[in-house]
């Protein structure tokens, strides 16, 4: 449209006056940026400023010396925040219809700073403004309800109007705006203005003006995007003027018309698995990661979304159709029935186009041996799937099974030939005498219960409080952690200080001071400073870093006494009341059994360990003054080897806390799902329980030293290790693994049929014992039952009974514990029911939004949230196919990396005290693309000589580092495309065995790589190392240095984790999973003293010699090596020198 100077002007009386100035952009060419502009003729004008670059500079905000030391004296010291400044902000406009599910007009600022204090560089953050179809609509009057979609932008053609151009932008440089209104008339060329009115809404995901040193330019810009009542944008383009009413036009049916409808069946959109459109109704299309939302409402829909069709993919019934080797254990023979119980299958899968879960190691899973048309034979066996055992070809998957009732099947279905059925003793199962592969089909049965779970925190998020004396301080918790999850306003938040409601924390603090390094408590002292935005506070840095210590430690004072204010305290104990009576209702539903808990055993379990300020309280519920309550600290982590190296930690801190205070023992338990706890109680009541022994054998299981080939005996300990679970007799689950500090022996303890710890006395007070000895009676007549009457295990009464009195110890113990450390799994559960004073999260980096909400809608009360992590490595884990959902970048997206990316204060620890010396630092530096130091007393002299006197030994090379460059790797890949390849699977074993004889401990050194097929074939080969001790050179060492205790992992399973010495076996393929930059960085920050790296330096893929990506760490950390001599080529003919490693492994 051409301009109307009238109505132009009356629109732009509605901007603010220079004193607030409005967000006016204007066009800067990226190539002029570092010109003169007097150098720039009319005629190189078009060449520098082609259509495709939009750039924006605002130049410097024009701030008062005062407003500058005002906002100064808010934030902290005076003279260090003029020495950071906004140098420049350059901003790029993308018009996105509909590729975030909405439309979107997207302004992407970058800000450079200006440091006086850096030398090494300075810093930059990208902000993005958003305008949607939220905030392009017209202001609203006070009382004013919505109003229809409002069209009011414009494009007004500007190209002839210079005067007005350089009112509208004042600070372009002198003859710019000239130069261009000449070089368009010139080249008949048009200049637009967009005009883009909207209303308060915000426009910015955040201005990163909650991180600490930020400029006061930050706080200002914030300002600015938040009160201006338009956009001006000059730009050269002649289709803009379409583009623009194309966007509008989606922003109109939008409004009227969300697409995240089209997801939901009916007319509900709360976040439940029936409400949620089957495949086949879905849109499809695929849509990128937000870091920040809008409206709550957007996120809930977007995150259940991708959460619920995840979910069913893991709930979903799954079956496996394939060729099968059925070998039977020989020492499994039934002679009553002369059939064998137990069996190794090797199964290959057909192929399908369906996308179903890998069958991994200890999926737990249903045989049939029936074949498709055979539905007599229709028997399921119970099985496990186990790691490779001998005889199993590289692309089988190994599963055990046991037989099930021999009135349900009693027909051999072992696939050797008849001739090798011998038993006698002394006879050897040959493998060579397995007959035609039988079709059998594996069944995995779906997981619904998470997806109940994930839901529920939705639910609690979005539902009404049920007392109505509650409603507002609920309310409130809620919205504000609606509003911090959104990702934008931070500094709009409740803002608090650490240990400001915690009882006597001075001398908690000056524990602090004695223990943390002085980088860890300077994080600390800066939470404590008002640090805390929403009760949350994040912690990141690089690995060694010392990020769980410090969060560890800051939650420490959190079990002493924690003041609550009237409301908070009420709410909270209703909500634990509310918990434990819906806790009590479904078990009536299940079992009809009598309530687990009266009204006495309810307030009991809240109301010993309260300290109230008045003695004149009356009632424990609806106190009208503040509460001193006795802290407890709940730890949650993602893996379950995380949380048993989080438990092992904490208690430790635990310990020392105590010591130094003088505080009795804190009483603590990792705890393992409710019901492993409960199955766990009913075997350790058992009369004859003892852990100190292993389990007893299967009943059909003979004496497994009968036989004595390899076949045999490795077939046999690997169903044992796999049926066996815990490794406790009557305890399947294998997580089960730390009997002492678990709940069910606390349960135990209270129910008398075990000592008392010193930590159980200083929990629970004569009364209180009293009471959890005569509420757990029936464990202790199931013992009774059990011993009198000579059973193996209880009878279903039985069971029932003790299962109920279990329950109830667990949950004494729930409200009792000073701390819990369990997986995040876990304690989002309904049965978790615990009052918590503080939350820390560990692996937050590996925790999505459906997960990460959890430690708010189940914690709403809690005083504090910590999380650490490191968004720069590997990202939460997803499994459903990308096709099916398109939200799924969103899972794979971090709540801990939304938060720094959004501008959420996350300090970053900048120290790391891993590395033992230069060159592994450095290493990490170059993956991290940051500048790390070294912990003092980190380097370690006499460590790293010897790692480089072992190098030096192994591969000539005199350093702790090695690249072993493998000329020509054969690659080859499983039917479920993992790689594997022998060559750098021998060579990785060569080095292990070369460096024990050197000196360096077997438990020192870790395997690991990217691909679970290469894990098997080198775990094939270290086993046959071990066994039949090949080169009699190595027998010594093998006598003295047990090759078993060298650790063997994938480069995922392994995050979080080190060790002195990692070979890295990258199967000769730089490109892959290990390119993956996450991945990558993992996979090279897991040693302290020495590392073998395995690889392919000219791999024709990788990217030292074709760069895909210019700036990937690989590159530098390459470069290095080379530079810093630590490469070692092999030949072929050295390749051959290892070939004897491989002789008899498939």
């Amino acid at each position: 449209m051409s301009l109307d100077r009238a109505r132009f002007s009356s629109l732009l009386t509605t901007i603010p006056p220079s004193a607030e100035p409005v967000m006016v952009a204007m066009v800067i060419p990226d190539t002029l940026e570092n010109r003169s502009l007097e150098s720039a003729t009319v005629a190189t004008l078009p060449d520098l400023f082609p259509e495709s670059v939009v750039l924006v500079n605002f130049g410097l905000l024009e701030v008062s010396e005062e407003a500058i030391k005002t906002h100064t004296r808010a934030k902290g010291s005076e003279d260090d925040q003029p020495s950071r400044r906004i140098e420049n902000i350059k901003v790029k406009m993308a018009i996105r219809g509909k590729s975030y599910v909405k439309s979107i007009l997207e302004y992407k600022f970058t800000v450079d700073h200006g440091d006086r204090t850096m030398t090494d560089g300075q810093s930059k953050h990208i902000v993005r403004v958003h305008v949607t179809p939220r905030n392009a609509q017209p202001r609203k009057s006070d009382g004013e309800g919505p109003k229809p979609f409002i069209d009011l932008h414009k494009c007004i053609n500007v190209t002839n109007e210079l005067e007005l151009l350089e009112t509208i932008f004042p600070r372009a440089r002198e003859g710019y705006i000239a130069a261009l209104c000449e070089t368009c008339q010139k080249y008949s060329q048009t200049l637009h203005l967009i005009v883009i009115p909207h209303n308060e809404k915000a426009l910015a995901s955040n201005l990163f003006i909650t991180k600490p040193n930020m400029p006061t330019d930050h706080t200002l810009l914030a300002k600015v995007l938040r009160q201006t009542t338009c956009i001006l944008t000059l730009m050269k383009s002649r289709i803009i003027p379409v583009r623009m009413k194309n966007i509008y036009r989606d922003f109109k049916e939008e409004i009227e018309h969300d697409p995240l409808d089209a997801f939901f069946d009916g007319y509900s959109d709360h976040i439940r698995d029936g409400n949620i459109a089957e495949k086949e109704k879905r849109p499809k299309f695929q849509a990128n990661a937000r870091a920040f939302f809008e409206t709550w409402t957007e996120y809930k829909r977007i995150v259940g979304i991708a959460m619920i069709i995840e979910q069913r993919f893991h709930g979903r019934n799954y079956e496996y159709w394939g060729d099968a080797d059925i070998i039977p254990l020989r020492n499994t023979y039934s002679k009553s029935s002369e059939l064998y119980m137990g069996y190794t299958i090797f199964f290959s899968p057909e192929e399908t186009k369906e996308v179903r879960p890998s069958l991994t190691a200890n999926t737990a899973v249903l045989v049939s041996f029936a074949g498709p048309f055979d539905i007599a034979l229709n028997v399921w066996w119970k099985g496990k799937v186990t790691s490779a055992t001998v005889g199993a070809a590289q692309d089988d998957i190994t599963i055990v099974v046991q037989r099930p009732s021999l009135k349900l099947h009693s027909e051999e279905v072992s696939t050797l030939k008849r001739k090798s059925f011998g038993r006698r003793v002394g006879h050897t199962t040959r493998l060579d005498d397995l007959g035609d592969r039988k079709q059998i089909k594996v069944f995995l049965e779906g997981n619904p219960s998470e997806l109940e779970r994930l839901t529920s925190n939705f639910t609690v998020m979005d539902s009404e409080s049920l007392f109505e004396e509650d409603s507002e301080v609920e309310s409130k918790w809620k919205d504000t952690y609606k509003d911090l999850l959104l990702g934008k306003e931070y500094d709009t938040l409740v803002q608090s200080g650490l240990y400001e409601d915690v009882k006597d924390s001075g001398s908690a603090i000056h524990f602090l001071k004695e223990t943390l390094r002085p980088y860890q408590m300077e994080w600390v002292q800066k939470l404590v400073s008002g640090g805390l935005i929403a009760r949350l506070a994040a912690l990141t840095g690089p690995s060694g870093s010392g990020k769980s210590t410090a969060m560890f430690a800051a939650v420490l004072p959190y079990m002493l006494h924690v003041l609550y204010d009237p409301d908070e305290f009420n709410a909270s104990h209703h909500l634990a009341t509310l918990l434990r009576t819906q806790y009590e209702e479904r078990a009536k539903k299940k079992d009809n059994k009598e309530a687990l808990l009266n009204e006495e055993d309810i307030q009991e379990s809240f109301l010993p360990n309260t300290e109230p300020m008045s003695k004149d309280e009356d009632s424990f519920s609806n106190v009208s003054e503040p509460q001193w309550v006795q802290g407890r600290v709940t730890i949650v982590a993602v893996q379950n080897e995380s949380v048993e190296n989080a438990f092992e930690e904490y208690k430790e801190w635990c310990e020392r806390f105590a010591s130094f205070t003088g505080h009795p023992p804190f009483l603590g338990f990792r705890m393992y799902a409710l019901e492993i706890e409960v199955s766990a109680v009913l075997a350790m009541i058992h009369p004859d329980f003892d852990e100190s022994k292993a389990p007893n054998l299967p009943y059909f299981m003979g004496d497994p030293n009968l036989f004595t080939d390899e076949v045999t005996k490795k077939h046999t300990d690997n169903f044992l290790k796999s049926m066996n679970g815990s490794g406790y007799e009557g305890i399947r689950d294998r997580r089960f693994q730390n009997i002492r500090a678990s709940m069910a022996h606390g349960v135990l303890q209270l129910a008398g049929m075990a000592p008392l710890s010193p930590a159980m006395k200083a929990a629970f007070t004569r009364e209180n014992l009293s009471q959890a000895f005569n509420a757990l009676v029936d464990l202790r007549d199931a013992r009774l039952s059990i011993s009198q009457n000579n059973m193996r295990k209880l009878d279903y009464i039985g069971k029932r009974h003790a299962s109920y009195a279990a329950r109830k110890g667990l949950l004494f113990l729930l409200e009792r514990a000073s701390y819990i450390v369990t997986s995040i799994g876990v304690a989002t559960q309904p049965s978790f029911i615990r009052s918590t004073t503080a939350l820390a999260c560990e692996e937050a980096g590996r925790v999505n939004d459906a997960e990460f909400l959890g430690l708010f809608s189940h914690f709403l009360f809690t005083k504090v949230h910590i999380v650490n992590g490191s968004p720069n490595q590997l990202p939460p884990m997803v499994f459903g196919p990308e096709t099916e959902n398109p939200f799924q970048k969103q899972l794979e997206l971090s709540t801990l990396t939304r938060l720094v990316e959004t501008g959420f204060p996350v300090l970053e620890l900048m120290f790391t005290a891993r590395f033992r010396n230069e060159e592994l630092l450095n290493i990490c530096n170059f993956v991290n693309r940051a500048t790390y130091s070294a912990a003092d007393g980190s380097f370690h002299e006499v460590k790293t000589a010897q790692a480089k006197k072992a190098m030096q030994a192994v591969w000539g090379v005199d350093s702790p580092v090695v690249y072993l460059d493998l000329a020509e790797p054969y690659i080859k890949y499983t039917p479920t495309r993992s790689a594997y390849n022998k060559d750098c699977a021998a060579i990785a074993l060569h080095s292990i065995l070369n460096m024990v004889a050197s000196g360096i401990c077997a438990r020192d050194i870790s395997y690991i790589t990217p691909y679970n097929a290469q894990l098997d074939f080198f775990s094939k080969i270290l086993e046959k190392a071990i066994e039949k001790d090949r080169a009699a050179s190595y027998k010594l060492i093998l006598e003295q240095k047990d090759l078993r205790y060298v650790t063997k992992s994938t480069v995922d399973s392994y995050m979080g984790k080190n060790n002195e010495y990692i070979i890295l076996d990258t199967c000769g393929l730089q490109k892959g999973f290990l390119y993956d930059e996450r991945r990558f960085l993992v996979a090279l920050t897991r040693a302290r003293t020495g590392m073998v790296v395995i690889g392919d330096m000219e791999d024709p893929y990788g990217p030292w010699r074709k760069i895909h990506k210019p700036d990937h760490p690989l590159y530098a950390v390459l470069k290095f090596i080379k530079k810093a001599k630590c490469l070692r080529v092999l030949s072929n003919k050295d390749k051959n020198e290892f070939q004897h490693y491989l002789k008899g492994v498939d």
